[in-house]
């Protein structure tokens, strides 16, 4: 009798710690969890992290620039990043209602034709500065530097729509 209880009770222990390895995140599902709803405007876990990523990317390029350490795993670091992006995305949200709410928000085909236009010199700038500051003594050949410099802006989570988005959110910019 004894050993049936002690063979159910090592059953029941080794179910109860291996059954957490069982469970898994649909990752989409969970980048697609609202943070912040403000009047119909909706950021999502997704669009945080994202930003956090490329803040902490920047921050580890520009503390660099400088020869000093910056921490991009740090938890310090990730938690700082994560208020900063989520009190920006906070601000921009009032921001925007109020622009709505001015009618403000309207632009011209010029308006939005000079909007793609910086969007596109401002990717473009992002992308050489990569390529001369990751790739400039490199051996590669002109396209595997552009792609791969390409792959840098967009892991830092930097688009050329994200920065069309941008100017279209923030015109006055």
């Amino acid at each position: 009798m004894q050993k049936k209880a002690l063979l159910a009770l090592m059953l029941a222990l080794a179910l109860a710690l291996s059954g957490c390895a069982l469970v898994k995140k649909d990752l989409d599902v969970d980048n697609a969890t609202e943070i912040i709803n403000y009047k119909g405007q909706v950021v999502t876990k997704g669009e945080i992290q994202n930003q956090v990523n490329y803040q902490l990317n920047y921050m580890a390029y520009m503390y660099s620039m400088y020869g000093m350490q910056y921490d991009p795993t740090s938890a310090e670091n990730i938690a700082s990043a994560r208020d900063s992006v989520i009190e920006s995305y906070k601000e921009q949200l009032v921001s925007n209602a109020k622009i709505q709410e001015l009618g403000l928000d309207q632009l011209t085909e010029e308006d939005e034709k000079q909007i793609e236009e910086n969007a596109e010199k401002d990717y473009q700038d992002n992308l050489t500065s990569i390529k001369e500051s990751n790739y400039a003594n490199s051996e590669l050949s002109e396209e595997e530097i552009e792609t791969k410099a390409k792959a840098d802006l967009e892991a830092a989570g930097y688009s050329i729509e994200e920065a069309k988005k941008s100017g279209k959110d923030n015109p006055a910019e």
